[in-house]
């Protein structure tokens, strides 16, 4: 699991709307094989509790 806790310049605008939206939601920045935050809410939720299980 690849995760950041900043927003990159070097993304989109689109992409860093969405890093936003995970900061507010999870503290945390889920990122794809290519580095970029994950658009899937679903697949957020999963990689949230995994991230929230292991850190215990």
């Amino acid at each position: 699991m690849v995760t950041a806790k900043a927003i990159n310049d070097n993304w989109s605008e689109y992409d860093k709307k969405v890093a936003q939206c995970h900061l507010a939601n999870y503290g945390i920045i889920f990122l794809d094989s290519y580095g970029c935050p994950i658009d899937d809410e679903y697949a957020t939720e999963e990689l949230y509790e995994a991230y929230y299980s292991s850190a215990k």
